[in-house]
């Protein structure tokens, strides 16, 4: 699961590895978290967690 989560690593010819280093980074930013749970041949299922925010009557 670490390795996922790593800039420029990739599995597949295409890509640059980098979508879920900098998924991760957003969603961390937000002060949220993530998490992927993998079944061989049968694919990854990934969690995101955000905080939810209360927004003020002002907006």
């Amino acid at each position: 699961e670490r390795e996922l989560f790593k800039p420029f690593s990739t599995t597949k010819k295409k890509g640059f590895g980098i979508g879920l280093f900098q998924s991760r980074q957003i969603i961390y930013s937000h002060g949220g978290t993530i998490s992927v749970h993998s079944e061989e041949g049968r694919g990854s299922i990934f969690t995101v967690r955000l905080p939810l925010t209360e927004v003020s009557a002002d907006g």
